[in-house]
């Protein structure tokens, strides 16, 4: 399904990332021209000292208007400031998730989206959030805050190990692939090694994992092999808990009680 991208009336729009970064960020939805593409993001400065840097998960059918925000809820709930991004490759076509790795248009997410954050973020500590493939994002995209704080719930941590994700309808849509060697080249530079690998060397902030015992498949494919990689890592939370039989959705009260104990 491609999704039809309408911002909200009074979004402020520019023209260009230096515009962009030469303006003072003010709340609400702001649209930055980044290649030939469009990065949404939808801002909250409630005057907190803590940020929530949200990542979306899969967007589901009921979803048709992009673009989709996360932890609005939350963030208010807990007076947060809150920063939540909208993956650009939805706009592209048929395509619920991307995990924020980009497109042709844009380029890889991961040299273009740092700087922008840290310009909404300012010196506040920043609490980067996202639950499965939006907790990937989190996860590959908390290398660029150092000694910052990332939690991530029942995340996707290793694109090529089961449950296996559509990679290939994303690199046809995002990145307009129509052969296989087109394919293996946008693959070799958009898509990166299992996070584990990433960060074999060593975290350089606060890595809270929150996985559901009662999630199978990602437990013992996702969590648990990233868990052994980085369990002498004293920057490396992991916090198992008994959530609903499969791949759920975490309680919001244990989310929020977390959020607000990591934060003070």
């Amino acid at each position: 399904m491609r999704r039809t991208r309408k911002l909200a009336s009074g979004a402020v729009i520019h023209s260009n990332v230096d515009s962009f970064l030469a303006a003072r960020p003010r709340s609400g939805t702001h649209a930055i021209a980044t290649g030939t593409e469009w990065l949404d993001i939808l801002y909250k400065d409630r005057g907190a000292d803590s940020t929530l840097v949200c990542f979306h998960s899969a967007l589901t059918t009921r979803v048709q208007v992009i673009p989709s925000f996360s932890g609005i809820q939350v963030s208010e709930d807990l007076d947060f400031n809150l920063i939540a991004l909208a993956d650009p490759a939805l706009a592209c076509g048929d395509v619920d998730l991307a995990w924020f790795l980009g497109t042709r248009g844009m380029g890889p997410l991961t040299e273009r989206l740092p700087t922008i954050v840290r310009h909404f973020l300012g010196d506040r500590k920043a609490i980067l959030f996202g639950a499965s493939g939006g907790g990937y994002a989190a996860v590959l995209f908390g290398q660029y805050f150092v000694d910052h704080c990332v939690v991530a719930v029942n995340p996707r941590l290793d694109l090529t190990t089961s449950p296996l994700p559509d990679m290939t309808r994303y690199l046809k849509v995002a990145h307009s692939c129509k052969s296989a060697a087109a394919l293996a080249r946008a693959k070799s530079k958009f898509v990166p090694s299992p996070l584990k690998d990433l960060y074999s060397g060593g975290l350089s902030f606060d890595l809270h994992i929150l996985q559901n015992a009662n999630d199978g498949v990602y437990c013992r494919n996702q969590f648990e092999p990233f868990a052994k990689s980085l369990s002498e890592d004293p920057r490396f939370f992991p916090q198992l808990y008994n959530g609903a039989p499969g791949h759920s959705i975490i309680d919001g009260a244990f989310l929020r009680e977390y959020l607000t104990h990591i934060s003070l």
